[in-house]
């Protein structure tokens, strides 16, 4: 388990980690591309890339574990001031309260203590992991939302 939370720092996204930040991936030539098991070209995966970074309604951070680049976390608008918030970290390093940390972390730089924004996570039902990662992270399942893709639950950022 990950003792210092300082160990665990997060920068925003630039076009030289595109290779670092999905580097888990099973080749450069051939990526998983989201929850649709698509897959597409390291060229289509680096147009999207830059597509994220140009984006006003996507901010994507580089997660570091001292100076090491192991996973993103994502902040995308849903509408207004609800954000859809997604985190990677590599295999090798879950389990060790990273992901945690670097949630917690994301949401405190990401939202200001008077923000009104809220963030949401949309969960696939049946992944049970995710399910208790992000209630231990703060987060509540929450039947409210109307556009919750087919499959998901919407759990979504409680602060205490």
């Amino acid at each position: 388990m990950i003792t210092d939370y300082n160990e665990i720092s997060l920068v925003h996204a630039a076009s030289k980690d595109k290779e670092l930040i999905f580097k888990w991936r099973n080749t450069p030539f051939l990526i998983g591309y989201g929850s649709s098991g698509r897959a597409v070209t390291w060229s289509e995966h680096s147009k999207w890339f830059q597509s994220v970074l140009d984006s006003n309604s996507t901010t994507l951070f580089v997660i570091n574990l001292k100076d090491i680049p192991i996973g993103q976390l994502r902040f995308d608008v849903l509408e207004g001031d609800i954000y859809i918030i997604s985190i990677y970290i590599i295999e090798e390093f879950t389990g060790k309260g990273i992901g945690g940390a670097a949630l917690k972390k994301g949401i405190s730089k990401f939202i200001c203590k008077n923000d009104k924004r809220k963030c949401v996570a949309f969960i696939k039902a049946d992944n049970n992991a995710s399910k208790s990662f992000f209630l231990r992270a703060g987060f509540a399942l929450d039947k409210s939302f109307a556009k919750v893709p087919h499959g998901h639950v919407a759990m979504k950022y409680n602060p205490e």
